[in-house]
């Protein structure tokens, strides 16, 4: 039987793009456009595994998570975005994340992250600038009892485990901004 995986995106071409690709190996459930769709369609199909723009519209993937968690299900979340940012993959693993990917990613990619959560494994994007167990480490550092939790309105550290993050942000937090302001 083949995973079932519900997809999240408000860019309509990246979700249609990705759903060609995987549907050679996966079930593509359906696509969501915003957090809020996510959450309903992951309630009424529950999905093996959920790829979700962290910066969803309505509601971002972290608190949708939070929202499903607590409805009893278990599906599995990769965030697929395009933030490369080092407290903000903390965060997502806080959550409960399986996977972090980068949209600069290959397919491949895209798909031993999925393996991988599937598997019960976590997935960091081999482009980003710190290594997993740097990010898991200073998520559980940060939880303050080794256990995962999530505050999304926390301030952000530009510094992760003595590293200096390589770029300075120069947008608003990408949980924070409305469907107009993250397509600059």
């Amino acid at each position: 039987m083949r995973s079932r995986i519900l997809l999240a995106d408000d860019q309509k071409i990246l979700t249609e793009g990705l759903a060609t690709i995987l549907s050679q190996v996966y079930e593509i459930v359906a696509t969501a456009r915003n957090g809020h769709e996510l959450v309903s369609l992951a309630k009424e199909l529950n999905p093996d595994l959920i790829i979700a723009e962290i910066a969803l519209p309505q509601l971002n993937s972290l608190d949708a998570l939070q929202i499903l968690r607590k409805a009893g299900l278990k599906a599995k979340l990769i965030v697929l975005t395009m933030h490369v940012d080092v407290s903000l993959a903390i965060a997502a693993f806080r959550a409960g994340v399986a996977g972090y990917v980068l949209k600069l990613a290959s397919k491949d990619e895209v798909i031993a992250a999925i393996e991988n959560a599937l598997s019960g494994r976590t997935y960091l994007s081999s482009g980003f600038p710190v290594d997993l167990v740097s990010i898991l480490s200073e998520a559980v550092r940060q939880s303050g009892r080794g256990g995962f939790e999530v505050d999304t309105t926390a301030k952000r550290s530009p510094a992760v485990g003595g590293r200096r993050q390589e770029h300075e942000r120069s947008c608003h937090d990408p949980l924070d901004l409305d469907e107009d302001s993250r397509n600059v």
